[in-house]
């Protein structure tokens, strides 16, 4: 039986050097109701969240638990109160049956179960799932499960822990839209039961889908809650951002022109590593003044795909065709400096030299080619133009080009990747994410940017993880699953239904006809 907990949240701060990463929040959370806490990356929800479940230590302030004080020092100290967190990473073995995952560590009640009596694990869980109307394989082992599967091993793995709130930290950022119903419709039966859930996100639609209240953060304040009945989109963006932005995903896509040559062209590409294939013949073409869109979960080939493209990696076997001539074999710099320009998927790994300044990094890729460099000769007035433009048009807030890129914030540190690409129109934009890590205006402002770039005739390959992006801007969306690509829409079909199973492993045809 649940528990019903309400806990309050009095006037926590909590910093970390000089950053203030929460500044005296209050924050009242109940079971029986979802909570959607919501804020740009940075706005603090995680850092409070981890402070309930005992993983930081707050400066100031004070946790009451039905109105007495609590301490919780611990993630041990908050369980035995009833708070489970469920991180963004799962925290489970992949190597362990979900069973076994399932009663790692678990006391509540269980005393009668040590040594483990697997029979009675067995009829705990099955009984749970017969009320909640879904089935958990058991005796799967974790690691080959999908990660919408995972995430209910999670959550299940809390109510048996005797949870009265469960704290979801950005759970749907490596689902699929199916997965993401599914852990809707669970998170409302375990409402139904009397179970609490605190929705960290970043996503309003999806805020706005679930929630019964939604409290917003903005660095590091709570600026306001709302009644999820009694607010809309519009408004929580000004609350999170502090300005009004309307029609955050409406642009002005000009008719594409009919021509017959691709910019860029892959011939059945086929990529292995280490005996493995991690692309499975991909044919793509992309034209002058259009934007391809490539969706699916995180790790399906997408990020060999931008390599191959970009010449970090030589496929197995294929073309790549850019322009009419074939530049399987060309190196990284000449695509370059034939017009393509890259938005890494990992801006610290892959997009900046961390240990150097702005000033540098303001011209990676470039830094052989006129008007940068002359020989070995850089052009110093012409490359510090180049970084205080970017710098200025995309608000990358540092005090000099000459600080180091590597202590820029993460926002700010893809700002100056960001700009770097768009400095110069190019003729094919490879952008992976590009909007990872930015606030809402300046998502919008950046996804603008990228729109100019089709306007003007150039070519766009856009690999995205969130939707709602991918078809406000895409003409065409390819959908990727284990290195395959399950097919192409054009923009009139675009669905998140249809998306979504193909990003499930349906191939287009099953997918429409389901």
């Amino acid at each position: 039986m649940v528990i019903f907990l309400r806990i309050e949240l009095i006037d926590i701060s909590k910093s970390f050097g000089d950053v203030k990463a929460l500044d005296h929040v209050n924050l009242t959370i109940n079971s029986g109701e979802i909570l959607g806490l919501l804020g740009e990356n940075g706005a603090g929800k995680s850092t409070l969240m981890n402070i309930l479940f005992g993983l930081y230590r707050m400066d100031e302030g004070e946790i009451r638990i039905d109105g007495r004080p609590a301490r919780i020092s611990s993630p041990q100290d908050a369980i035995s109160k009833g708070i489970f967190m469920v991180h963004q990473q799962f925290k489970l073995i992949p190597t362990y049956t979900v069973l076994d995952n399932l009663f790692i560590n678990y006391v509540k009640g269980m005393d009668s179960l040590k040594p483990r009596r697997v029979k009675d694990e067995v009829r705990i869980v099955e009984e749970l799932m017969k009320s909640l109307g879904f089935y958990l394989p058991l005796d799967e082992k974790i690691g080959n499960l999908p990660l919408g599967v995972q995430q209910r091993v999670e959550i299940i793995k809390a109510f048996l822990r005797g949870a009265s709130i469960i704290i979801l930290d950005e759970p749907t950022t490596n689902l699929t839209p199916l997965e993401v119903e599914e852990l809707f419709k669970l998170m409302r039966d375990l409402k139904k039961k009397g179970i609490g859930f605190v929705f960290i996100t970043h996503k309003l639609r999806e805020v706005m889908e679930i929630a019964d209240r939604v409290a917003v953060l903005r660095k590091g304040r709570l600026v306001g809650e709302r009644r999820i009945h009694e607010t809309n989109p519009e408004e929580l963006v000004e609350m999170m951002v502090g300005q009004r932005i309307e029609n955050l995903y409406q642009f002005e896509l000009k008719p594409s022109e009919q021509r017959m040559e691709p910019v860029l062209e892959l011939r059945d590409v086929v990529y292995a590593e280490k005996g493995i294939l991690k692309l499975k013949n991909i044919s793509i073409r992309v034209y002058p003044g259009e934007i391809y869109g490539i969706a699916g979960i995180a790790g399906n080939g997408q990020s060999e795909l931008l390599n191959i493209i970009t010449g970090y990696l030589k496929p197995s076997s294929g073309k790549i065709v850019f322009e009419g001539k074939d530049i399987t074999n060309t190196p990284i710099l000449k695509r370059i400096e034939l017009g393509i320009r890259v938005i890494y998927e990992d801006r610290v790994r892959d997009g900046a030299l961390p240990s150097l300044p702005i000033f540098d990094n303001s011209i990676l890729g470039d830094h052989v080619f006129p008007p940068f460099a002359k020989g070995k000769i850089l052009n110093r007035d012409e490359i510090s133009a180049r970084a205080e433009r970017i710098v200025r048009i995309f608000k990358v807030a540092t005090p000099s080009i000459s600080k180091i890129a590597g202590r820029l914030s993460g926002g700010n540190l893809q700002k100056l990747m960001v700009g770097r690409a768009l400095d110069k129109q190019p003729r094919l934009l490879v952008a992976y994410t590009p909007t990872r890590g930015l606030d809402v205006a300046t998502t919008r402002f950046v996804l603008e940017k990228i729109v100019e770039v089709r306007n003007n005739g150039g070519a766009v390959i856009y690999i995205g993880e969130d939707l709602d992006e991918l078809i406000s801007i895409s003409d065409r969306i390819g959908v990727m699953y284990k290195g395959e690509l399950m097919g192409e829409l054009q923009r009139k079909e675009f669905s998140k239904e249809v998306i979504g199973k193909m990003m499930a492993g349906y191939r287009l045809a099953e997918a429409m006809s389901k």
